[in-house]
């Protein structure tokens, strides 16, 4: 064990057949909020994204790649309740701003996929934009309906 590892403990991972490699980030004071982080191919957009995935154990749920994969297979479904959400706040910018094709102007970059345990479901995904490349724009989800969006940058 090296210094740093002492210090700060040592790094640990899953190898999981559906998401690959995982780190695991532990919530000492919470567990129920320790998560994995990983990047995983995202179809709708055909390239990797990050993934942020809720478990206070070393492993992650069927549920959990249930869910992964509902959001690609409906990602068309999302883009149309997403889209007029990012229209109306970037309107506070930009007046007659419209989205005409939204898969070439903002591209997914992150994903949180909550424990499934709590009803009704909180979740959020990430975009960047070709209209502003220093702000992340987070749409906060309950269930498969858009709650918010929060721009960060």
């Amino acid at each position: 064990m090296g210094f740093l590892d002492f210090i700060f403990g040592k790094n640990e991972y899953l190898q999981d057949a559906f998401f690959g490699k995982m780190l695991f980030l532990k919530d000492h004071k919470i567990p129920d909020n320790s998560y994995f982080e990983c990047r995983r191919y995202f179809t709708p957009i055909k390239k990797d994204i990050e993934i942020a995935v809720t478990s206070n154990n070393l492993s992650v749920s069927e549920e959990q790649k249930v869910f992964f994969k509902k959001i690609e297979k409906d990602f068309d479904q999302f883009v149309l309740k997403i889209k007029p959400v990012i229209e109306d706040e970037f309107r506070n910018w930009k007046e007659d701003f419209k989205i005409i094709d939204f898969k070439k102007e903002f591209a997914a970059d992150y994903v949180t996929i909550p424990n499934l345990k709590n009803k009704p479901i909180h979740w959020e995904i990430s975009f960047n934009s070709i209209h502003d490349l220093n702000h992340t724009f987070t749409i906060m989800m309950i269930d498969f309906e858009v709650e918010g969006i929060q721009i960060d940058g």
